[in-house]
């Protein structure tokens, strides 16, 4: 961190118009509040709350409040935010938009979209870490947090690697994560247009929906695992919940 603050200094006291720089770390957020008060953008990794959430809110208003520095989050997984996992929820992304539109985020960074190296996503879901040995409750596993589809949201329409399952498109295939990812983004400019008319209405919604994300989650046990997610794994029930954002839309354009 000392010499991510001093990188970060050398920009911003830059006497030159180098000072308009941002500059950004994977970092995170409470201690860059206030260990490294220089760096624009500390880019937190979503796995917050621990034993004690309070610091969060605080360092999170420090950073929005601030005009040159930026509240960025990334990653991240159950039960703080959707996961990424092919085998998560089919809403597991769309709640990742409501998340990030409860807690105000800035920017919202995935680390990466479409994974780099020779693998076959078209043949193999296993994209991230290692499988080095069997559990009974995870099936194989090993070290590196391994997962099926991390780091894949996009799949390539050529690939010069493995020909044989290459479709020879300039350009990428969406994954079904990513449209429901696209459905949550929706879903916020929702959130958005209807805030404007009924503001108290909306957050109420809001806390309905995802009652509990990111540093709201508490671990209360030895593992993450142990925390349920707060959030519906019902489809009905947000688009249910984007209706009735419809409806508060229709009645603030019908009142004027």
């Amino acid at each position: 961190m000392q010499t991510v603050e001093q990188m970060a200094s050398w920009v911003k006291n830059n006497p030159g118009p180098g000072h308009r720089l941002m500059t950004m770390s994977t970092t995170d957020m409470v201690l860059s509040s206030t260990t490294i008060p220089s760096l624009s953008i500390p880019a937190s990794g979503i796995q917050y709350g621990y034993n004690d959430i309070r610091p969060y809110p605080a360092a999170a208003e420090v950073l929005r409040s601030d005009p040159h520095r930026r509240l960025w989050m990334y990653n991240g997984g159950r039960p703080c935010i959707g996961g990424m996992g092919t085998e998560d929820d089919g809403v597991s992304l769309r709640e990742t938009a409501w998340a990030a539109y409860k807690h105000r985020l800035q920017w919202y960074m995935y680390w990466d979209s479409s994974l780099e190296g020779w693998n076959n996503v078209f043949q193999t879901a296993f994209t991230w870490g290692k499988h080095t040995y069997f559990d009974p409750v995870l099936g194989m596993t090993g070290p590196g947090e391994p997962g099926n589809g991390n780091g894949v949201i996009l799949y390539p329409g050529t690939d010069i690697h493995n020909v044989g399952d290459s479709y020879g498109l300039d350009g990428a295939f969406a994954s079904m994560r990513m449209k429901g990812w696209r459905r949550g983004i929706q879903d916020v400019d929702y959130l958005t247009l209807a805030a404007k008319v009924d503001p108290a209405a909306v957050n109420a919604l809001v806390q309905r929906v995802v009652p509990s994300t990111i540093w709201e989650v508490q671990n209360q046990s030895e593992g993450w695992n142990d925390v349920p997610i707060s959030w519906s794994s019902d489809p009905d029930d947000w688009e249910a919940a984007r209706a009735e954002l419809a409806r508060i839309i229709i009645g603030g354009i019908s009142s004027h």
